[in-house]
This record gives C-alpha cells, structure tokens and sequence, in this order.
C-alpha cells in the first residue's frame, strides 16, 4: 500500500509580511512532509525577486508544474510591483501529462485558470487538479460554470484512475454550486476527502474567522465508480500556526489529507 499526504492553499499572494509569512510557510509545510501541494495566489515578481512557488519548491525539494496569472501591479511592502497571482502543483515525483486551463471569466474579476497533471505512483496513475475559482460574491453560476469547465477537460474526463480536485473554490461544500455535485453526479462518484478522511466538525477555511468560519477550500476525489477511490484519513486544517507577532503563513487556512491506494488496482471501500 502506498500513502501520499496532500496539501492546498491560498498562499494569499505578496499581501502583509510576506517574507515572514513565507517563512511560516516553508517550516510548517517541511512538518507536515506532503507529497503534493497545490498552490493558489502564489506571488511572483521579478522586480521584488519574489517567487512563492519556486521557493516552496527549492526549500522542500519538490518538482513544480507552475500557471502563471493574473498579472498586474499590486501592492508589496512599501511599494508597487507588477505581479502574477498564480497557481502551483508540486510533487515529490514528476508532473507527466500536463495542462494549464482557461476558465470562464467576468470582467470584474479577471482571469481565472486551473491546472491538471498527472503522477505516476507504483503503477498507478493519479490525476491531481488545482483551482481558484471567482471570488465574486455573486457569481455561483460563474463557479459552477467555471468548475464545468475544468470537469470537461480530457485528463480528467478520460483519467484511468481516481481524480484529486483541490484548491479555493470560494463557495462551501453544502452550497449551490459543490452540493449538487456531491450529491450525485452521473459523470463521476465525488467525495469531500474531509468527510472521507474523518475531519473535525469545525473546518473553516478563512483565517481571519476562525475554525467556526466558512471552509471554502476543498479536496474532492472524483471516481469513475465508488471502488475506485483511496482511503482517507487525517484529513485535518493546517499551517494555522501564527509566530509571535500573530502574523501567519497566509490569509487562508490549509487543508490536508491523507490517501491511501493499492496499486495498480485501487482498494475497494
């Protein structure tokens, strides 16, 4: 049986003291030892030499498949700086088969991408998926377009094995957009890895309003048929450690999980 940990978060762009946040990062990440980490508004600029990705990747030896996007000038400590707001996967073994996807986009909040790689694991192959959809308070049938989108992409449509979705879908998981499919879904049998994986009751997701606040980051495991999922567990918030000046690694909690597989035939649950 093989075991891989899984992490995602919005590592909120160059925002407040972001060496020190990336600091808090990199330690609490190298304590967890994930095997993939998916990466949303992860700053890179290379006027401010910044690059949230690449940095995590060096620190913690992994291979990075990185979508730049959303370029502009933003704030960054006292000054300005022109700046992408990207996304990131990283692994412990080689990205295979890789693409960047354009989703559906509204003029008041700009581009908007995900990505889709694949791992191969003692045989197996494991499609992971990263996202940050629309943050528009108004915009659900944005979301659910936009997640269509990425749902419709071959490497995921076609993927031989199980589907790992995570990322900031800003929208909870009992909401319009991630409930129905949930529920059921005629093209896949999806799970939230934190049910699956036995997570606390309280998983909210914005550091600024606490456990008790909305989760609106999410792992899913998607499936042809239920037999085909991993086992979860541990699935638990993480990097919610602040220093002593209560500064923490980003604006957004993390979520984690665990995944267990046989291989090459997954473990029917």
């Amino acid at each position: 049986m093989t075991s891989l940990r899984i992490v995602t978060i919005n590592t909120g762009k160059g925002d407040g003291p972001y060496h020190r946040r990336m600091r808090l990062l990199i330690e609490q990440l190298a304590v967890l030892q994930p095997d993939v980490i998916a990466l949303q508004e992860s700053f890179r600029s290379e006027d401010v030499c910044a690059d949230t990705a690449g940095v995590v990747a060096r620190a913690l030896r992994l291979q990075l498949f990185y979508a730049p996007a959303r370029r502009k000038e933003r704030v960054f400590g006292d000054s300005t700086a022109w700046s992408e707001s990207g996304l990131a996967l990283l692994s412990r073994g080689p990205w295979r088969a890789t693409e960047i996807v354009e989703l559906p986009s509204d003029p008041r909040d700009g581009q908007r991408l995900a990505q889709v790689a694949t791992l191969e694991l003692d045989g197996t192959t494991l499609t992971f998926a990263n996202l940050h959809l629309t943050h528009l308070g108004d915009a659900d049938e944005l979301r659910r377009c936009q997640l269509e989108a990425l749902l419709g992409v071959p490497l995921i449509a076609q993927a031989p094995g199980p589907v790992l979705l995570g990322g900031d879908f800003n929208t909870t998981a009992g909401g319009p957009v991630l409930g129905p499919l949930l529920a059921g879904d005629p093209r896949f049998v999806v799970r939230d890895a934190w049910v699956a994986g036995d997570g606390a009751a309280e998983r909210g997701t914005i550091a600024s309003r606490g456990e008790n606040g909305p989760c609106v980051d999410h792992i899913l495991s998607l499936a042809k048929r239920s037999g085909d999922h991993p086992q979860f567990h541990g699935s638990a918030l993480a990097l919610t450690t602040s220093d002593s000046d209560g500064t923490l690694p980003s604006d957004h909690f993390g979520v984690t999980t665990c995944l267990d597989f046989d291989s090459p035939t997954m473990e029917a649950q």
